[in-house]
């Protein structure tokens, strides 16, 4: 007999929370509404404020007024023009250049697993940037290999741009390395 008792009390117990878990998942689906308005109830005794999901019947006490809004606002009207800003410094870049260097199988140092290469800029111009390729060199059969890249910046107190590369194994691969340069 108690059994039965436990077997009913299990059952009743697992149909009670099905049935919360299904009305908690409805009324989270409906809210906001599907045109993006919140529904809610505003007590002005307490100055409490509870939100209602009228998809599923839930309606404002008497004791309450019905308050909504919208998930997102219209939009406002446009601003006024700003002030003219402040005239730019003269002259700009006059001449823009750069710098190249390759290491690996270019230069013949391919017998290496490091590769680093230097660019500099022109005489008179002043770095501002670099970059680098690491490309298949004149021995390669155009296979790639896995790039570790150890530093890739420019050299503190000079012109260059600098980049090192370890290619984990020997591989017949070009680094080339780039120098963006400017002069005033």
């Amino acid at each position: 007999m108690n059994t039965k008792r436990a077997m009913k009390a299990m059952l009743i117990s697992g149909s009670l929370v099905g049935a919360v878990c299904g009305t908690t998942t409805i009324a989270v689906a409906s809210i906001p509404a599907p045109t993006g308005v919140i529904n809610g109830c505003y007590n002005p005794t307490s100055s409490y404020v509870r939100v209602v999901d009228t998809a599923v019947g839930q309606t404002c006490t008497t004791a309450e007024k019905a308050l909504n809004w919208n998930q997102t606002g219209p939009q406002g009207p446009a601003g006024p023009t700003g002030p003219q800003g402040p005239a730019g410094p003269a002259g700009g870049f006059n001449n823009v250049g750069r710098g190249e260097a390759c290491a690996g199988t270019c230069t013949g140092e391919w017998y290496s697993t490091y590769l680093e290469a230097w660019a500099g800029c022109p005489y008179g111009q002043t770095l501002v940037g670099g970059g680098f390729e690491i490309k298949p060199g004149r021995y390669s059969t155009g296979q790639k290999y896995p790039v570790q890249v150890q530093r890739n910046g420019p050299y503190p107190g000079y012109n260059y741009w600098v980049v090192g590369v370890n290619v984990q194994q020997l591989s017949y691969q070009d680094l080339k390395v780039t120098a963006m340069c400017v002069s005033k």
